[in-house]
C-alpha cells in the first residue's frame, strides 16, 4: 500500500473540492473495497477523502417519483429496512440475494471507488 493523505471531509462542497485538489484523489464510505484496491496496488491515490462525517450521507430517502435515493454510506440492512424496499423485496432470499453499487460494479477494478464517487457526487447536505 502507498502513503496517502486522509482527509475528513465535513460536507459534501468539501468532499468535492478536496476531491478535485489532487490529481488521483479517491472517496471513502464504507472502505472495504477501497482497502482491497489499496492492498493489491490497485490504486495508490494520494489522497483518500473520507465521507464519514458528513451528516445526512446515511439516509435513504424516498423521491416524490417513488424512487429511493440512497446515500454513500448507508449500509445494507438500512436499504433492506426501508418500507419501499420492504414492499418490493418480499423474500428475504431476494433482499440477501443482492447489493447496491458495489456488485453492480463489480468488474471495474476501481469498483468501490466508483460507486462512492458516483454516489458523492449526487448526494447534498
Amino acid at each position: 500500500m502507498n502513503r496517502f493523505e486522509l482527509a475528513q471531509a465535513t460536507s459534501t462542497a468539501e468532499a468535492r473540492e478536496l476531491l478535485a485538489e489532487k490529481k488521483g484523489a479517491v472517496l471513502k464510505a464504507g472502505g472495504i473495497d477501497l482497502l482491497d484496491h489499496l492492498k493489491e496496488h490497485l490504486l495508490e491515490p494520494p489522497r483518500v477523502v473520507d465521507l464519514k462525517r458528513i451528516a445526512g450521507l446515511d439516509q435513504v430517502a424516498a423521491e416524490p417519483d417513488g424512487s429511493l435515493r440512497i446515500g454513500p454510506l448507508v449500509t445494507l440492512a438500512k436499504v433492506a429496512a426501508h418500507p419501499t424496499v420492504q414492499k418490493t423485496a418480499t423474500s428475504s432470499s431476494v433482499r440477501g440475494a443482492g447489493t447496491t453499487a458495489s456488485s453492480r460494479t463489480s468488474a471495474s477494478r476501481r469498483a468501490g471507488t466508483s460507486a462512492t464517487r458516483w454516489a458523492a457526487r449526487t448526494a447534498t447536505t
